[in-house]
């Protein structure tokens, strides 16, 4: 095995300024230490500093690799002149040896970030990780676990421990029944044995928007909302509703509230998806043995005119116009981050994408998905699927058990291979080859649903062939879709290919896909969406476009108002009222933000739950969200007068806050996010590990020291 031994390097300057001509001279001594490269095949290497400098470097196999270009100068003295137009790499020495001689720190630093095209305050800036957030911790990566990652769509992430069934409490002890499973069951009875091994609780204070009640020492949310708490004893804020023997209070006086939560399915439902037992009026394939015709191309079609299929309640139309829509954003657009935006000014709201394939199998993850809280007054569900009678059976079953919704929305600009390739959906039906299959799935869509639907697409495929305005073409004049069942056909300024990289094309979104309707009256009206950060991108792209538009042309341009955000709404929750109340440089505090996290751990605790399981699920979908909300770079750390940034704007590398819960909250390693969930929800365990979901190429970790270089793949950043 070949050893490679370095001697530390010494460099020794000595500086003259010569104050007739304006120049300084760096006069480098002759460089006396070596690089001995060892190695058991051959004799010693040697080679100086100098030379390794000048290009040369140290290969795999312990030979010298050599310089692209040699530069053979016997001197060792160099002139620069300071008012030349020097290289990236003259300019930054030079700021180190001005440095010596009086150069502010501010100066050097500004040379040092200077790739980066976000601007930051200088005494914001630092050479490196702040001291106020510690030294990252060394993770060793087991490189047995990445056979498992081998396949075409396996992605393994870290999870939770699994908790045996012998170390959780049985449902029926904890509502105090007896359990109907007897000695067979695999849960633990033993109220008395586990009140010795419980764990302290969680310090959380719940600053709901909703509290009625004035008592603060009520921490926990269900049985401050209900009365009662179906956990019991296992409840990791239970204090307030758990005697000192175990038994659990219940307060049914003020048990006379609505549900706050909508769209839960019954088990029986369930089991029938499941055994494929559902009494389904449209078939799978419906065609040619429902509707004897001729006409091949148009049998589906026929199909709901020859069935006797219910008569449809008329479809309410829903108002996009001049309103603020949160778009619906796969794992972190989950229930209680939906709620955070509705406090926030959100007018409309939309669940996550939904698979219609798991749906019709009974995936109760999925129908999760479909849950609607009552503060959300406009809401709707988003789906996809690539074949036209799952999406009719399914739009089925949302009819006739009442599903609680106002729209829905079909997702055509998903760019993820597993729902383009797997399930041939997403961006995958925007492909002209496939206009046929979306026009038999809207149909299916409109003739079975009580509510309008929307449609959200992207440009195309790639950059080169967009064909969203083609296929609104074909939508409003070939398929004869009105503004009565299709409220609004939203349109992302990206590619699948393109994915979130570069800027959003809404000069393609304004001239082409908003002019291709013909008929004002019935026109569909368009929704642009992309990069929308701040209300000077909304006025731009949107009000400014409209309120220039020529009147006097025979164009008819269907832009709408709305603004509809993404990526914006999870970098900064508050921008509905940014947007409402045209707010330029509003300067949040770090207190304020810390405490939409406290309002977001109160409301992930009513949803999924306030015993350890609940509380494990509420940190892994705030560390989701904290891998998008770190990317705020606050108003105040910003140059007087600076612009607000663009959404794909990056800062530099190291930067600190204007205290240490600001600087927490900018860091962008997943170490520093699972600090700040533990002042909410508790510490964690030991061997606990996060990887963000999402990561994407556009805001990679951008950290250079050696701390970072020995971490594991857990910190990369979306």
């Amino acid at each position: 095995m070949k050893e490679v031994e370095m001697e530390k390097l010494v460099e020794k300057e000595k500086k003259t300024t010569d104050d007739n001509n304006g120049t300084v001279v760096v006069e480098k001594k002759e460089d006396t230490n070596k690089v001995i490269i060892t190695s058991a095949a051959a004799t010693p290497i040697i080679k100086s500093n100098t030379e390794m400098k000048e290009g040369g470097g140290i290969k795999a196999s312990g030979e010298v690799e050599e310089p692209a270009e040699k530069n053979n100068k016997d001197t060792t003295t160099t002139t620069t002149t300071t008012t030349s137009n020097n290289t990236m790499k003259d300019t930054t020495t030079n700021k180190k040896k001005e440095d010596k001689n009086g150069t502010t720190l501010e100066e050097k630093t500004n040379t040092t970030h200077s790739n980066y095209d976000l601007v930051i305050r200088e005494k914001y800036l630092c050479n490196g990780r702040p001291a106020s957030l510690g030294p990252l911790p060394i993770c060793k990566i087991d490189n047995n676990d990445r056979r498992h990652n081998k396949g075409k769509y396996k992605k393994k992430r870290p999870r939770d421990k699994r908790i045996p069934n012998s170390e959780k409490m049985c449902l029926s002890t904890l509502r105090g029944e007896e359990c109907p499973k007897g000695d067979e069951c695999t849960y633990s009875h033993d109220v008395e044995a586990y009140l010795k091994t419980r764990p302290p609780d969680l310090p959380i204070t719940c600053p709901l928007a909703d509290t009625t009640t004035s008592d603060t020492t009520i921490y926990c949310p269900s049985f401050r909302n209900t009365g009662f708490c179906r956990f019991g004893v296992t409840c990791r804020v239970g204090s307030c509703h758990i005697t000192s023997k175990g038994e659990n209070i219940i307060n049914n006086k003020d048990n006379t509230n609505p549900p706050t939560v909508l769209n839960s399915i019954d088990h029986d439902m369930f089991k029938l998806l499941r055994k494929k037992q559902y009494n389904f009026k449209c078939p799978r394939n419906p065609g040619s043995k429902e509707c004897k015709t001729n006409d091949k191309a148009n049998e589906f079609y026929n199909f709901f005119n020859v069935i006797d299929y219910p008569s449809l309640k008329e479809k309410k139309k829903v108002d996009f116009e001049n309103k603020i829509y949160v778009a619906p954003l796969t794992t972190v657009g989950n229930l209680p981050f939906r709620r955070i935006m509705k406090e926030y000014g959100a007018d409309i709201t939309c669940g996550e994408m939904a698979v219609v394939q798991h749906l019709l199998e009974g995936s109760k993850s999925e129908w999760s998905l479909l849950k609607r809280h009552s503060s959300e007054d406009v809401f709707g569900i988003q789906l996809t699927t690539g074949y036209h009678d799952h999406m009719a059976r399914f739009c089925e079953v949302l009819t006739n058990e009442n599903i609680s919704m106002d729209f829905v929305d079909l997702n055509l600009g998903c760019p993820l291979d597993l729902i383009c390739k797997r399930y041939q959906a997403g961006a995958n039906l925007m492909l002209q080859q496939s206009e046929n299959k979306l026009r038999q799935i809207v149909t299916g869509m409109i003739n079975t649903l009580n509510c309008p639907i929307t449609i959200k697409m992207r440009t195309g495929w790639d950059n080169n062939r967009p064909v969203a305005h083609s296929l609104i073409r074909s939508v409003t004049e070939k398929w004869n879709i009105n503004h009565s069942v299709c409220s609004a056909i939203m349109v992302h300024g990206r590619s699948r290919l393109q994915r979130y990289s570069k800027t959003a094309n809404w000069d393609y979104i304004y001239n082409d896909a908003c002019t291709v309707q013909q008929q004002p009256s019935s026109a569909i009206p368009i929704i642009g969406n992309g990069d929308i950060y701040s209300y000077q991108d909304y006025k731009a792209q949107v009000e400014n476009r409209i309120n220039n538009d020529d009147k006097t042309t025979t164009t008819n341009n269907a832009l709408s108002k709305t603004a509809m955000l993404g990526r914006g709404a999870l970098i900064k929750p508050w921008l509905p009222q940014d947007i409402k109340e045209h707010r330029t440089n509003y300067d949040i505090s770090s207190s304020e933000r810390f405490d939409i996290l406290q309002k977001f751990t109160c409301h992930g605790l009513e949803h999924w739950g306030s015993d350890t399981l609940g509380v494990n699920l509420t940190r892994r979908f705030m560390l989701e969200w904290l891998s998008f909300l770190h990317r705020y770079i606050p108003v105040g750390l910003l140059p007087e007068g600076a612009e607000p940034p663009k959404l794909n704007q990056r800062p530099p590398t190291f930067i600190e806050g204007r205290n240490e819960l600001e600087t927490l909250m900018l860091s962008p390693h997943s170490h520093d996010w699972i600090q700040l969930t533990e002042k909410l929800l508790g510490k964690v365990p030991d061997d606990f590990q996060f990887e963000p979901k999402h990561k994407a190429t556009s805001y990679q970790n951008r950290a250079t020291n050696n701390n970072n270089a020995s971490r594991s793949n857990n910190d990369k950043q979306d």
